[in-house]
């Protein structure tokens, strides 16, 4: 056994005795550990009041690789993302975001450029509350409306880079069967095909798409395109049926490519409506 020093995000946390609570962490050298914080729930204890869900600490594991559960021993807060306890969407998007890392990454995999996207991702989606945590009432600068924009945004860049890291990144220049180039200007919807990217009309009347595919409005697919690192793009041209429609796409191809449920997506859809 061995003592790991390292900065980890808290993706979730359960309860394990009156005093215990089990803990997912994610950390660049380490990627995904389940730890164990003993006595963390006392108030004597010095880890009372640290790990949080979303909560981003220096933490000390005494390792244990044949159990699967280190364990935790300190903590030192570096950002507890107050934020997203003020804005119930921001608070959503953030656990949907957790939960694609978490079912998409095996323990003790390291993925530092998927943490550093959590990372991001999740400060973002916190300050988005920050404002009316510090204010006592909501911004006027920034209206509801206009952060629930965001909160689109800042999750749509977030699950393409963790699903491109996890070998899942789509191809949306040129059909994945023939290597056509897709006129994305065209009227209609764009097919995407969960096996990989676009496919061409001709493609799809010959039945090569897969069984897995999706139709994407021209501004939710420049938006996907945006978000995969091609080109920008103006947020506040796609409209709410928009946002809503590739969101829905995002959350499909990854329960699709993982072959599991993303549980907290519908509370999700309910916030962002």
């Amino acid at each position: 056994m061995r003592y790991l020093n390292t900065r980890a995000l808290v993706l979730r946390r359960s309860l394990y005795s009156e005093s215990s609570v089990t803990l997912a962490l994610f950390s660049r050298e380490h990627g995904r550990t389940d730890a164990l914080a003993k006595g963390a729930r006392r108030d004597k204890s010095p880890l009372f009041g640290h790990l949080g869900l979303y909560h981003l600490e220096d933490v000390t594991l005494l390792e244990r690789p044949s159990s699967g559960m280190d364990i935790l021993t300190e903590a030192a807060f570096v950002d507890e993302h107050v934020g997203l306890c003020f804005f119930p969407p921001a608070l959503a998007a953030a656990g949907t975001l957790a939960e694609l890392a978490l079912l998409g990454c095996m323990p003790r995999d390291p993925h530092p450029e998927i943490f550093h996207i959590l990372v991001e991702g999740v400060g973002l989606l916190s300050r988005l509350g920050e404002p009316s945590a510090r204010a006592g009432l909501a911004d006027a600068a920034l209206r509801r409306d206009d952060r629930t924009v965001l909160v689109h945004r800042a999750l749509r860049v977030a699950m393409t880079g963790v699903l491109r890291w996890l070998g899942f990144g789509l191809e949306l220049s040129r059909c994945i069967r023939c290597g056509k180039f897709i006129d994305a200007s065209r009227p209609g919807k764009i097919r995407i095909s969960f096996r990989g990217g676009v496919v061409c009309e001709a493609c799809r009347a010959r039945g090569l798409a897969g069984s897995g595919r999706a139709g994407l409005s021209g501004g939710a697919f420049a938006a996907l395109k945006a978000a995969s690192g091609d080109g920008e793009f103006d947020e506040m041209s796609l409209s709410p049926g928009e946002r809503r429609e590739l969101l829905r796409f995002l959350v499909d191809y990854s329960q699709y490519v993982l072959e599991k449920t993303l549980g907290g997506a519908k509370v999700l859809f309910q916030l962002l409506r």
